[in-house]
């Protein structure tokens, strides 16, 4: 077994993959395995992909190119194989922020956590400005009903939680991480830490808010997780969520 498991789906990530491959094959003093889950991408995505599995023998690499649901049916895939120890799930347009954020995050596993979340920062495509920081915070005592929650690109899981919680639930097609996140936090058999680090940078343009439309079906989808997961008059969440965000943005 490996102290992690790095999962990365992608589907023509051409432009964008390469900076991904190296931020994860470069992690020092931590093993680990990485597994590509493509959804049979039709750019140069699997030849770059194949370029640096040949490049880095030592580290175990998989890739699988196959037809999925959606990326959170890729990344259930993903979960479904892995070996390693604790899950870290960076889409092909981000990449970790420094070369150890994969030995820190094990540290704290190791001294009893099963969920580990940090910062995260939000830049331009180009990777040259800072669009958002998104500083977490610590799990507030109001938890998720007054819109706080952790960064997805920024939260680590072990592998024995994601069997416990059931990975993400596919009928989400926006929101599946924030409904597996909260389902998370709800369970009392798992226990949480904030790391005041950041450890993930991402690319502005995400599938939750690349229109107004996913926006707006994104939070609906989180209200029915709520609803479904106990929470009752949440309609004011989505306010509360862009009260939050609104200064963790760089005007410029």
């Amino acid at each position: 077994m490996f102290d992690f498991t790095v999962i990365t789906t992608s589907y023509n990530s051409e432009l964008t993959i390469e900076e991904t491959l190296k931020s994860v094959l470069n992690q020092k003093e931590i093993s680990f395995e990485y597994i590509i889950i493509d959804g049979v991408s039709t750019d140069n995505t699997l030849n770059i992909v194949k370029y640096y599995k040949d490049t880095f023998k030592h580290i175990s690499f998989k890739i699988i190119s196959e037809k999925d649901r959606g990326v959170y049916d890729a990344m259930n895939k993903g979960i479904d194989m892995a070996k390693g120890k604790v899950i870290a799930i960076l889409n092909s347009d981000d990449l970790f922020a420094y070369d150890t954020v994969l030995k820190d995050i094990f540290l704290l596993y190791s001294q009893g956590y099963d969920i580990i979340y940090s910062d995260l920062l939000l830049k331009d495509f180009k990777l040259k400005n800072i669009v958002r920081n998104w500083k977490v915070k610590k799990f507030p005592s109001s938890g998720f009903k007054n819109g706080w929650h952790p960064a997805h690109p920024s939260f680590f899981m072990s592998k024995n939680s994601y069997d416990l919680v059931k990975g993400f639930n596919l009928t989400y097609t926006i929101s599946a991480d924030f409904d597996l996140m909260l389902r998370s936090f709800l369970s009392k058999k798992l226990k949480h830490v904030y790391f005041e680090k950041y450890t993930t940078i991402m690319r502005l343009g995400g599938m939750s808010n690349n229109s107004i439309l996913n926006i707006i079906k994104g939070n609906i989808q989180v209200l029915r997780s709520l609803k479904n997961n106990g929470f009752n008059f949440v309609y004011t969440y989505p306010f509360k969520r862009f009260w939050l965000k609104i200064f963790q943005y760089k005007i410029k």
